[in-house]
């Protein structure tokens, strides 16, 4: 329930927010699922899988291949790059092969603990279409699983909430806000983390969501929706350990948009009508 609470700005949801475009959704291939997370104990392996289905007509040669990914900006753009441990660490049953028309191949793959860095690592199983025109005119297709990896003991980070924006009057189906996230790890590290994030909605709710996957030195932007029935000032506080940024918003969501008003039109009826009654007296 929490989960469905915070929805990301921008990118996927499912995936790390800022995969581009071409890893998302392609005309002549896909992958499922697009995310896969796990936990390794100290020098273990574990198989996993992802789907690959042609949904074209013909028959499409694909390749595959394993790489890290890192983020390299603050409005979400990451780089896949070739990783020796991770190449090591994350093994395909498979380098290519030909899908036929609607066609769906189960990818296995095998992730050894003992040849990954320890702590979180983050990889990609990237799939590609190697195009048949011998010209090269013909484009080539890539979509990928995001892997997130805790092998062994995940080390310590730290983060911020570096922002916080929320419309003053709200209307809706619920509360609503931006904020950004950033994680005050040293650059130096190429590692992330997805912060516990604590959101206060004062004096109703406080709700503990995992806030979005942010590596060293940048930030990440995330709207929140908390559907709900919010009426009167509301403090909004969005808080990581220390940090915290606060807004003061006044709230007619959920049934309140249609009771609120009909309260309001009441009490200034009845105020009227007493006035009326006690000048008539006199």
């Amino acid at each position: 329930m929490i989960w469905r609470r915070v929805i990301i700005a921008s990118g996927l949801i499912a995936l790390f927010a800022c995969v581009p475009a071409s890893l998302m959704s392609a005309t002549s291939l896909r992958i499922t699922p697009m995310q896969y997370q796990t936990t390794l104990k100290s020098g273990e392996k574990q198989q996993g899988y992802v789907d690959i289905s042609n949904p074209e007509p013909e028959t499409v040669e694909v390749s595959f291949e394993v790489q890290a990914f890192r983020q390299i900006n603050d409005e979400g753009g990451i780089e896949f790059y070739d990783d020796k441990d991770v190449l090591a660490g994350v093994a395909l049953d498979l380098q290519s092969v030909e899908l036929g028309p609607r066609e769906v191949l189960r990818l296995m793959f095998l992730i050894d603990g003992a040849k990954l860095p320890q702590g979180e690592v983050f990889a990609a199983i990237l799939a590609r279409t190697v195009p048949q025109d011998a010209q090269g005119s013909a484009q080539s297709v890539r979509v990928g699983t995001i892997l997130e990896i805790t092998n062994g003991t995940p080390g310590t980070h730290k983060a911020s909430i570096e922002t916080l924006s929320a419309p003053f009057f709200q209307v809706s189906e619920g509360l609503s806000a931006t904020f950004a996230v950033r994680n005050d790890d040293s650059t130096s590290q190429t590692t992330g983390f997805r912060p516990q994030v604590i959101v206060r909605a004062a004096p109703y709710v406080a709700r503990e969501v995992d806030g979005p996957l942010v590596f060293a030195g940048h930030s990440r932007t995330v709207a929140y929706k908390d559907p709900g029935n919010y009426f009167g000032f509301v403090w909004m506080q969005v808080s990581i350990d220390d940090s915290s940024k606060g807004q003061l918003v006044i709230a007619m969501t959920g049934y309140w948009r249609w009771l609120g008003p009909l309260m309001i039109v009441s009490i200034m009826s009845l105020v009227a009508m007493t006035v009326y009654t006690r000048r008539k007296k006199h």
